[in-house]
């Protein structure tokens, strides 16, 4: 999908590249943390299948993530037991918290490369 319509999205082939390599280099421990952060859950494979990380590799790291991800949650509901609501309010809130922290440093991202992007196409050349 990215070769055909990668360019429709404005996404380089060198960008494509360069994410190929950090799921080589990166892409166990990114697949294996995602199963601890809602909504990177369901974009994972997404994800991975995109920048082409080899299928043995993610089953094996999402499999692993997924089972810690069980036993963390099981044994949390286990040894709280009477506290597990509050335990979800926190996670709830803990949740939103990354989102919005997530989402405000992709706008202040974009911002300071549109800033930067504007003076250097208003700055004029010195001989």
């Amino acid at each position: 999908m990215l070769d055909r319509y990668g360019r429709i999205f404005h996404i380089k082939p060198e960008t494509v590249e360069r994410g190929e390599d950090l799921i080589r280099k990166h892409g166990a421990l990114a697949v294996f943390s995602a199963r601890f952060i809602a909504g990177l859950r369901v974009l994972n494979g997404i994800l991975a299948g995109t920048l082409r990380m080899e299928w043995r590799r993610f089953f094996i790291f999402n499999l692993l993530g997924a089972v810690c991800w069980v036993s963390t949650i099981s044994l949390l509901g286990f040894f709280l037991g009477n506290r597990l609501p509050w335990l979800i309010r926190v996670i709830d809130r803990t949740g939103l918290g990354l989102i919005t922290g997530v989402a405000v440093g992709v706008l202040a991202a974009w911002w300071i490369y549109q800033h930067n992007a504007s003076e250097h196409a208003t700055q004029k050349p010195t001989d």
